[in-house]
């Protein structure tokens, strides 16, 4: 049995995303590729792209977003070669996408970019797929998949995409103060939403059905150049990761953060204690623990999870 924060051994660094794809911890490393976790030590899903930003995982694909080479794809199990997806040709030569997030629903795709929000159906022939391109007015940070609409966070706020028989239509939801992430909740009845403003953090939890705004808790952010990188609601706690929203291959001075933890029962905020790394980017709940992805690696916050 490992100890609290003592994941198998790797030479993994910016740590910018961490997902369960069949039973197995994935983690995309900015600047290095795609990792799995076999079960001892990590393993190099070979041929990806190195500067992935993204990943989620559906039924039977976990796909992928970069920003250097502004490419999606995907992957079917472990080791093998991925399969790379065309994005759609906006000036020639090729406009080069800086992809922030990628969300899957069962019957779609969606890339969030710098400026762009990207939506393929599945079931496109992947040589020639086909895309739909909706532009908003702020880079991309946050994707949902939702039975209502696809939600997305912006600098600019909080939106739901809806599509009826006059094309794609955005409606802004909350306008007000600086987003950068969103998740659904445990139950999908609710967004929980990271705002920042100067050294504050906030964590809302917004109503769907009721439209209506709840302001949970609030916390200090001590860096300036720190946000919230990562919300990840369970089914009592909401894990809340600070760090910054940049990629970079470099380590030697990452931003001050860390990961705060709200107790849905006890209306409780706490920050987790023993985690050595600063710029946290990535969460994860895998074998019962809460794992942490940031510029200094992979950590365990044990005893967290319920």
């Amino acid at each position: 049995m490992r100890a609290p924060n003592d994941p198998p051994k790797a030479k993994q660094r910016n740590v910018v995303a961490l997902t369960v794809f069949r039973r197995q911890l994935w983690a995309a490393c900015y600047g290095q590729g795609l990792y799995f976790l076999d079960g001892k030590q990590w393993r190099f899903q070979q041929r990806c792209p190195k500067y992935i930003t993204d990943l989620c995982a559906d039924v039977d694909r976990l796909w992928f977003c970069t920003w250097m080479e502004g490419e999606i794809g995907f992957v079917k199990r472990v080791y093998a070669p991925p399969i790379k997806i065309p994005l759609p040709r906006l000036v020639n030569p090729r406009f080069t996408y800086r992809n922030f997030c990628i969300a899957a629903s069962e019957t779609e795709v969606w890339v969030g970019s710098q400026t762009y929000l990207l939506r393929l159906q599945k079931g496109s022939r992947e040589e020639t797929p086909e895309w739909d391109l909706v532009i908003p007015s702020d880079i991309v940070y946050s994707i949902v998949p939702h039975a209502n609409g696809i939600w997305i966070a912006t600098a600019g706020g909080v939106w739901v995409f809806k599509e009826n028989s006059q094309g794609f239509l955005f409606q802004s939801v909350r306008s007000d103060m600086s987003i950068s992430r969103i998740a659904l909740d445990s139950d999908g009845k609710a967004l929980w939403v990271g705002s920042k403003s100067g050294k504050e953090g906030a964590l809302w939890l917004y109503e769907i059905e009721k439209g209506r705004w709840n302001l949970v808790v609030k916390f200090s952010i001590r860096d300036n150049e720190a946000e919230i990188t990562a919300i990840l609601p369970s089914k009592r706690f909401v894990y809340v990761a600070i760090g910054s929203c940049e990629f970079t291959v470099e380590t030697a001075t990452p931003v001050k953060g860390g990961v705060g933890m709200y107790d849905k029962k006890n209306g409780q905020w706490y920050w987790l204690e023993g985690l050595q790394g600063k710029d946290i980017k990535s969460l994860a709940v895998f074998e019962g623990n809460l794992w942490v992805g940031g510029a200094d690696g992979i950590q365990i916050a044990a005893n967290h999870v319920e």
